[in-house]
């Protein structure tokens, strides 16, 4: 969505987002996974006795319910890929790789070998992305459309569990928006972040991400029209709402679904993934557009 956003708003390189946007986003996943490992450990975070007992048979009969509804079908083992299709397999990725490395070969002249990676890079990984699950699915012989539809079908199954914890959500995202909240955080955070090389004009976007997946699509949106998608300022928004999640949401999606009352570290650790992810996203940023 966020690549599509650019490319509407007139960027020259919609795609050049997408090496940032999986840096800052490897960078959010080990910086939430390690923050769980070492929060677990303290006192604070530890399971609660009352939480391992199960009171009555409705507890039990809840819980059940719940694991039955997300049980997740299980895989078929894969057929062998067979001759014809390793053959066609093996030629699609022979000529990607080969195409790949005419066009570095053609850009080294021009911006340099180490130019020309980065470009080639930014411009292939996310076709390589969306061929690569294709040629997955075509080896293994799995029936991509229909697998498609099977995940659209739960997915509206634990829509309809999830709207009252979206609602409570959303209308204290409202809140914090309307209250001012947003706008003081950010001016109090500007001096500290504009000498780490972090413009102010993205703080909203790094604040409001967490909660407003929504809100943070429409600043995104009238920060790519104010300042131009391919700006430094519209690069950096663009990666960080590609690159982290609406972790609130989220929460509420998923411990929703599943009847959990008590996350324990998992707020601490969604939101330590989220500030590894935004410096990532500076980082990754800064060495790609400077």
């Amino acid at each position: 969505g966020t690549i599509f956003v650019r490319a509407a708003a007139g960027s020259a390189h919609p795609e050049a987002i997408w090496v940032p946007t999986l840096i800052a986003t490897t960078c959010s996943t080990l910086g939430a996974v390690s923050a769980y490992f070492l929060l677990r450990k303290l006192p604070m975070f530890k399971r609660r006795p009352e939480q391992e007992e199960f009171d009555s048979e409705a507890a039990q009969s809840a819980e059940l319910e719940s694991i039955e509804a997300m049980k997740i079908p299980e895989v078929q083992t894969a057929e062998p890929m067979g001759m014809a299709r390793g053959i066609f397999v093996a030629a699609v990725v022979t000529a990607s790789f080969a195409g790949m490395a005419l066009e570095v070969r053609d850009l080294a002249g021009a911006i340099g070998v180490g130019g020309a990676v980065k470009s080639v890079l930014q411009t292939w990984t996310f076709p390589f992305l969306i061929g690569g699950l294709l040629l997955l699915g075509v080896a293994r012989r799995v029936p991509v459309y229909e697998s498609m539809v099977s995940g659209a079908k739960e997915g509206l199954e634990v829509s309809a569990r999830i709207v009252p914890y979206l609602v409570a959500i959303l209308a204290a995202i409202a809140m914090f928006r309307g209250s001012g909240a947003l706008d003081l955080v950010i001016d109090l955070l500007a001096p500290i972040t504009s000498p780490l090389g972090v413009p102010p004009e993205v703080m909203p976007m790094a604040i409001l991400r967490p909660f407003s997946g929504s809100g943070a699509f429409g600043i995104m949106s009238e920060t790519l029209e104010a300042y131009g998608p391919d700006s430094f300022i519209g690069l950096l928004t663009s990666t960080l709402q590609g690159s982290t999640e609406t972790t609130f949401y989220v929460l509420a999606l998923y411990l929703g679904a599943a009847r959990v009352s008590n996350g324990r570290q998992t707020l601490a650790a969604c939101l330590t993934g989220d500030l590894a992810g935004f410096v990532g996203a500076v980082a990754a940023c800064h060495a790609f557009f400077g």
